[in-house]
C-alpha cells in the first residue's frame, strides 16, 4: 500500500454545483480536485498570511 504524506483529512458541505465546478477548475490545471484545492487552500492562507504549521494537527475547538 502507497503512503500518503497528507496526514489529515477534513470534509465539509457545499452548495450545489460545487462539485461540478472542481472538476471542470482541477481538469483545466491538468491535475485532481484533491490537489487543485490543496494548492488553492494553501494559496488563500498564504495570501491571507496564515503559516501551515505541521506539526499543529487538527483540533475540535478548531473546526
Amino acid at each position: 500500500m502507497r503512503r500518503s504524506i497528507y496526514g489529515e483529512t477534513i470534509q465539509f458541505r457545499v452548495p450545489n454545483g460545487i462539485g461540478a465546478a472542481l472538476v471542470r477548475a482541477s481538469q483545466k490545471d491538468r491535475t485532481t480536485v484533491s490537489e487543485w484545492l490543496r494548492r488553492e487552500i494553501i494559496r488563500k492562507l498564504r495570501e491571507t498570511g496564515i503559516d501551515i504549521d505541521p506539526d499543529a494537527g487538527l483540533t475540535a475547538s478548531a473546526v
